[in-house]
């Protein structure tokens, strides 16, 4: 979804798509994780994203055509990410929290990250608090060359 102000903008759309929201009429398998982005660079505001199932493969013409032209099908560049979990709701305080300890982290290693960070959720809003699962996860520098020095 194009960049918006919320973290879960684009939610309703995007779960359109997936029910049937599309040219062809086809429902899809909702999938985990469900990706917001926040703010970076290159892309201003927050941006929301599901990982399409593997019955598309790797062709993104495979894929239904969206009806809600803000809906966007692209595929995602490949890159090297840290990841660091936490449970239960990602309000903001723990998801800003979340995103200082993994940085933390990557600075103790000798690691460069790239601004901004995606927040990968894996469960459904219907599940317990307690029993939920979340990610922060932050695009690595030039990780390849790092590697390859030691």
């Amino acid at each position: 979804m194009p960049p918006s102000a919320s973290p879960s903008a684009g939610f309703n759309e995007l779960a359109g798509y997936i029910f049937g929201g599309n040219v062809q009429r086809e429902r899809m398998e909702m999938t985990t994780p469900v990706l917001s982005t926040a703010g970076q660079q290159r892309e201003r505001g927050n941006r929301m994203a599901f990982v399409m199932e593997s019955k598309y493969g790797t062709s993104m013409s495979s894929l239904p055509v969206p009806k809600d032209s803000r809906v966007i099908t692209k595929e995602q560049e490949s890159s090297v990410m840290a990841a660091l979990s936490f449970g239960g709701l990602p309000l903001d305080f723990q998801v800003t929290e979340a995103e200082r300890k993994l940085r933390g982290l990557l600075l103790l290693d000798g690691l460069n990250a790239e601004e901004g960070y995606t927040l990968a959720r894996y469960n459904s809003p219907f599940e317990p608090p307690f029993i939920r699962r979340n990610e922060i996860l932050i695009r690595l520098k030039a990780f390849e060359d790092h590697v390859s020095e030691k």
